[in-house]
């Protein structure tokens, strides 16, 4: 009698099964055995959404590139990019939110950046001209997504020897914030520096012996 692991022979009435049927289904349970296996370790691996973005001198091109767990296109679901201003801001803005409509993938993203509309275990979102208003930290995530396992990236504007400020644009009264980068650390260099405002709209920022 044909001896079939598991509950394939409680199923099966294998009496009359001939040697070469019986190795042919005790191959076909093993090899469906492995599948369950592989199946449960690609599920254990780690379930982590990062990201990454290349710094770059101002006004040239780079990408934020979000890597998932999952091929999203397979599984559909809603993915969006998120920046932060600072290392300090808990305040996210999202600068794209992409979602599934039937079936189709529907994407908004904010002025300044761009995306292809490719997707699978990753998703590129393209900064044209990088400048000071992008440089901070970026988040992806997808839905339903444990907020542990969201690891953000950081963007710096490569300063080579250059010294550069960014201050929004607010609405008349209202209260903003000076920003400034510069191409060494002052805890550690302890150089001075003093930050000039001139009525042109230029800020001149030098850095005094």
């Amino acid at each position: 009698m044909c001896k079939i692991p598991g509950n394939y022979y409680k199923m099966t009435n294998t009496k009359f099964w001939s040697r070469r049927q019986c190795l042919f289904v005790a191959a076909a349970v093993f090899i469906s055995s492995l599948r369950v296996s592989c199946t449960t370790t690609i599920e254990e691996q780690d379930g982590s959404v990062t990201c990454d973005v290349p710094s770059v001198e101002s006004m040239d091109s780079t990408s934020v590139t979000c890597h998932f767990p999952e091929d999203v296109s397979q599984t559909k679901r809603d993915f969006y990019v998120s920046f932060y201003k600072d290392e300090k801001s808990e305040e996210a803005v999202d600068i794209m939110a992409c979602l599934w409509l039937l079936g189709k993938i529907s994407c908004i993203v904010s002025p300044g950046y761009k995306f292809t509309g490719n997707i699978s275990h990753k998703a590129s979102l393209e900064i044209p001209q990088a400048s000071l208003r992008h440089a901070g930290r970026y988040a992806c995530q997808i839905s339903n997504i444990n907020a542990n396992d969201i690891k953000p990236c950081e963007f710096k504007i490569k300063l080579v020897n250059k010294t550069m400020c960014f201050v929004p644009s607010v609405s008349l009264m209202a209260q903003t914030l000076l920003t400034c980068y510069f191409p060494e650390d002052f805890n550690k260099t302890k150089t001075n520096v003093a930050v000039y405002h001139n009525k042109g709209g230029d800020t001149d920022i030098t850095t005094p012996g």
